[in-house]
């Protein structure tokens, strides 16, 4: 009973099993026809386009025949069978193959841009997805950028040494073997040998693969490059790459390419660490590329590629030069992987073919006996390179044998092929079969005889040969391959004879295989050791850089000057094109060498007259517009001054100078100015008047005691003195008497800031400021700068400690950082229309002055006041002497408002003296000590209705003196005639005609309190004295050289004599 029930539920559980097979074997079936038809939905591709094609199978598409045999010959089998062009099917995948030059020249070259990258691969591996030969994109054009300066020509010179010694290594190999009569496997040799190389010069590690087969690099290579064809491997060729992805199907060995990638971050770590450098393809890397913080914490500069590929521009300017430590360990194993099988493979062809053709053999052997005949045994990079018989037999074989025997591009975009009209689609594989190629007899006579003669003329350009690819994604380490083979094949040639042996296989036999590599199953044959072999000595390129200094030194220099003479007048074309005149350059220094032989006054002058009011010039190979129209310099320096905010940028490294009012640029400048201008207001200067007296009276008893003794005065010196004494007084609230106490500490300090010789200092400021800031050279020496900031800074702190209250600048600067804001009315009010009261102060909220600046501001007041306004007063005196009416004039003036005073100097006496104003005005029309000025453009500007448009960061020259001596803006502008100045003549003239303290915000700000303590002087010595010309009087006067802008009389000296009712006599 319990029997039957136990079959009973066996039978419905099987009939419930039955049941649900009959259900789901429908669903299974259509799943099954679904996805046959899915693999194939795209098969009819090509019979769509009326293209010849590989008809396809389910699932895998047309790679079943790659299973079957090697990848070479099936590749020819379909060229010889559908021609040049024919598509094929990688799984649902339409590809295309093209074997027409015309069209690949396209691909390759002319549509880069559409074809930019190969086969768009994920292999799972980060190793193998870093190198340059997957990557795709701006990261490949940025890695190819810093990889491509690795094979120059000087450092693959610098090779040669290593490759020697892995071919002597080599030799003694093969010599083992020969001398024991064995046959011998040369692709097993030949890996060792390139596997030598490439681990030395790659890494810098010394290895015999040879006889130490069990070396890490040995195993983790041969892993990596004896991928068998399994179902991974299918799958890649088959699944789209998400699909790759989305499973995380991996290829490779990743054991071995991480193994390799670690041992070169390994060293990378060491080296960095020990500060060790190498010479090797890693430590080029290293050089040429910055890693990124997580790695090492720790950047490495880069560099820019020394020879780009030259039938395409591949450097990317916006793309940055630098690598991530996973990126640059990837090209140290790709450059390990790719130049080891490959080479070796090639050595192999050549030897087989050498072997199987001993005529060709012997032809080879003699150019090599003739070369190290000839060369005394001596070889060297430029004796390899040159021997063109040996160039034959590595391409003849290259061409029987490509390495690589398809090449491959993947479309990025749509594209329609010009010479064909074939339209391929965005993704599309093309390949280029390129041992197919090379056994087309349209193109190869008898493609099948090893004939290295066919190089002897033009087949090295023949489309068809692209044994390294072509455009600018070719082998980057070709040339590197071909100088390693060259001379290994030199060595074997050398020492050896090559026969074939009862083992050697006729054809060669080949592994299966997608890959596209050409991979020979072994090789094997028999070597003959040669008689009495010539000796080889490798002559390295290093020493000949000392052997023959002068011969390298003389090349190198004259290159330098090449490139020097081209930078520094690159641009001196720039007026020539603009149709401006210009004063013509020089290389090196542009037009600054006149300004060294004469008086930069005379230049000037000289310029206005001969090229107009608009011209060019160049400092070094800046170009310069010099603009004196007065009608475009009211635009300038007021209208538009928000173009031309500032002067020259001067940045010397000295915080004193680069602090000052004069040089500071932008919001800081209109801060210090706010605070400044107001120190020089009408309450203060009268306040001030006492100081100018009292240095006045000092400076009248000088010049009393020379006048007694009737003796030459010269008055540069002594009104130095007094203008030292004025300033001293007034911004330091030091008294002293510098004519007669010269070693005061403010008299040498003064001096030698005016006195230094800037000549070379300034010119390089003018040919490389940017070169003088880099080596923090200043204008002036740091001793006169230090001792102001160092008086200006005891001052305050004194100050500061008791409390004490003096009139002068330095606590007037300090007092504005609080108040400046409670006299801005009367700022405005006593200066010009566009100076002070100008808009740009009006927005200034932010008023207060660090110690560097207040101190800097102090300074420049001294350094300023001190040289301008004793030259001035030079002048004018000067002038006085030379015209004895006018002098006449401006006493019976001073002497009749003095007479008004009750004989009292009061600042309401100085302004009803309208001729001395007029004096003095045409002393500075004549000699204006600042003889041009400078503004630099913040912007692109339109210079008026000249069409002439002044690029941001050009310097505009204003030439004052010039346009003071124009005499179409002056009538005989040579003559001193003060009445210029008379209210009904200044109304009738360009007020921007004369600009002795300039003009707009960027005027002088110090030119009332000068011009107040000039007037003061001159009334008070026409008032005592009559100035007369004497024998050493100098007519005209003479001048120093000098291109700082100022101009500085050598020596002006007069007679003076005393007025009877001078108070000076009571």
């Amino acid at each position: 009973m319990k029997t039957r029930i136990h079959h009973s539920i066996q039978f419905r559980a099987l009939h419930k099993m039955l049941n649900l097979l009959y259900s789901i074997f429908p669903l299974f079936l259509t799943l099954c026809f679904w996805i046959y038809k899915l693999s194939g939905r795209n098969h009819d591709y090509f019979k769509k386009k009326g293209l010849p094609y590989v008809k396809p199978q389910p699932f895998l598409g047309s790679i079943l025949d790659f299973l079957q045999k090697p990848g070479h010959e099936e590749e020819l089998r379909r060229y010889r069978e559908f021609g040049p062009v024919y598509g094929f099917f990688e799984g649902n995948k339409a590809n295309l193959s093209i074997a027409d030059p015309n069209i690949l020249k396209e691909i390759l070259v002319k549509k880069f841009h559409v074809f930019n990258g190969r086969r768009e691969l994920f292999t799972g591996d980060i190793v193998v997805d870093n190198m340059l030969a997957v990557i795709r994109g701006n990261d490949w054009k940025r890695i190819r950028d810093i990889v491509t300066p690795t094979f120059t020509t000087s450092r693959i010179k610098n090779t040669m040494n290593v490759v020697k010694n892995c071919a002597e290594t080599m030799i003694q190999n093969f010599r083992v073997y020969a001398e024991d009569g064995k046959y011998v496997n040369v692709k097993r040799i030949f890996g060792a040998f390139t596997m030598d190389v490439i681990a030395k010069s790659a890494f810098s590690t010394t290895i015999d693969s040879h006889n130490d087969p069990d070396n890490a690099f040995v195993n983790f290579a041969k892993r990596v490059l004896n991928m068998k064809m399994n179902a991974k491997f299918i799958c890649f060729h088959v699944f789209p790459t998400f699909l790759m992805r989305l499973l995380r199907i991996c290829i490779t060995d990743v054991e071995a390419t991480h193994g390799l990638k670690n041992r070169a971050l390994e060293i990378m770590k060491t080296r960095k660490k020990n500060g060790q450098v190498c010479h090797d393809f890693l430590q080029i890397l290293m050089d040429a590329a910055k890693e990124n913080e997580e790695s090492l914490n720790n950047g490495i500069g880069s560099t820019n590629s020394e020879e780009n590929d030259r039938d395409n521009k591949l450097s990317n300017k916006d793309v940055p030069k630098r690598m991530t430590m996973d990126e640059l360990a990837s090209q140290s194993v790709a450059f390990f992987l790719a130049g080891y099988d490959t080479t070796a493979s090639t050595l192999s062809f050549a030897t087989y073919l050498l072997a199987l053709n001993q005529s060709i053999q012997d032809k080879l052997r003699d150019e090599v006996d003739t070369v190290l005949e000839e060369c005394n045994g001596k070889f060297s990079y430029y004796v390899i390179k040159n021997m063109k018989y040996m160039d034959n037999v590595l391409a003849e074989t290259l061409r029987l044998y490509p390495p690589i025997y398809r090449l491959e591009r993947q479309a990025n975009a749509d594209c329609r092929l010009d010479d064909s009209g074939i339209a391929i689609r965005k993704g599309m594989l093309v390949t280029v079969p390129v041992y197919a190629m090379n056994r087309d007899s349209k193109y190869w006579e008898d493609p099948e005889t090893f004939n290295p003669d066919r190089f002897e003329t033009t087949n090295k350009k023949n489309p068809y040969f692209l044994p390294f690819g072509s455009g600018p994604k070719n082998c980057v380490g070709m040339r590197f391959a071909e100088i390693e083979m060259k001379i290994c094949l030199f060595y074997l040639m050398a020492n050896f004879k090559i026969h074939s042996c009862p083992k050697t296989k006729v054809p060669i036999e080949f592994d299966k295989g997608l890959n596209g590599l050409l991979q020979p199953l072994d090789i094997t044959l028999r070597l003959e050791i040669r008689e009495n072999p010539p000796l080889i000595e490798f002559e390295d390129v290093q020493p000949k850089i000392f052997i023959r200094p002068l011969e390298n030194s003389f090349i190198y220099g004259f290159v330098i000057l090449i490139i020097i003479y081209w930078y520094s007048t690159r641009n001196h074309d720039y007026w020539k094109k603009k149709r401006i005149p210009y004063v013509k350059p020089l290389p090196l220094i542009g037009t600054v060498l006149d300004t060294m032989r004469k008086p930069l006054y005379e230049v000037e002058c000289e310029r206005y007259n001969e090229l107009g009011p608009i011209y060019g010039y160049y400092e070094a190979n800046n170009p310069v517009l010099t603009v004196g129209d007065p009608v475009l310099l009211k635009d300038i320096l007021v209208k538009d001054f928000f173009s031309f905010t500032g002067r020259r940028i001067i940045s010397t490294g000295d915080k004193v100078i680069d602090n000052m009012l004069t040089a500071l640029r932008g919001e800081d400048w209109k801060r210090v100015r706010t605070i400044v201008t107001p120190t020089f207001t009408t309450g203060k200067l009268k306040r001030m008047l006492t100081i100018f007296k009292d240095c006045a009276t000092t400076l009248m008893n000088n010049f009393k005691y020379l006048a007694k003794e009737g003796r030459p005065i010269d008055v540069k010196r002594i009104y130095g003195a007094f203008t030292m004494d004025v300033i001293a007084s007034s911004a330091f609230s030091s008294k002293i008497d510098s004519h007669n106490d010269p070693d005061n500490r403010f008299v040498p300090a003064a001096k030698e800031v005016f006195n230094q010789k800037l000549g070379l200092r300034l010119l390089l400021f003018l040919i490389a400021p940017r070169l003088m800031k880099l080596l923090r050279i200043s204008l002036f020496t740091s001793d006169a700068t230090d001792f102001f900031r160092d008086i200006t800074l005891q001052i305050i702190e004194e100050r500061k400690r008791t409390g004490q209250l003096l009139m002068d600048t330095a606590k007037e600067i300090g007092k504005e950082e609080q108040k400046c804001e409670k006299e801005t009315e009367d700022i405005v009010s006593n200066y010009e229309e566009h100076s002070a009261g100008h808009h740009i102060f009006k927005a200034m909220t932010m008023k207060s002055l660090s110690s560097d600046e207040l101190v800097a501001q102090s300074v420049i007041f001294f350094t300023a006041g001190y040289d301008t306004t004793s030259s001035t007063l030079s002048f004018a005196t000067y002038q006085l002497a030379l015209n004895p009416d006018i002098q006449d004039t401006l006493r019976e003036e001073v002497d009749l408002i003095l007479q008004e005073k009750n004989g009292e100097l009061t600042y309401e006496a100085i302004q009803k003296m309208k001729y001395l104003d007029n004096v003095i005005s045409e002393t500075l029309r004549l000699y204006p000590i600042v003889v041009k000025l400078e503004r630099y453009s913040d912007t692109d500007y339109k210079l008026g209705d000249t069409g002439i448009l002044i690029p941001k960061g050009m310097i505009l020259s204003i030439p004052v003196i010039a346009m003071h001596r124009d005499p179409r803006l002056w009538p005989d502008p040579e003559r001193f005639d003060p009445d210029r100045f008379t209210s009904e003549a200044k109304a009738k003239r360009d007020p921007y005609s004369y600009l002795p303290f300039g003009a707009g915000p960027r005027n002088c700000v110090g030119m009332r309190f000068a011009l107040m303590q000039i007037k003061v002087c001159l009334a008070l010595i026409i008032a005592n004295f009559k100035i007369n010309r004497c024998s050493e009087t100098k007519v005209p006067l003479e001048f120093h050289l000098g291109q700082q802008g100022v101009l500085q009389p050598k020596e002006i000296v007069v007679s003076m004599e005393i007025k009877e009712d001078s108070f000076l006599n009571r």
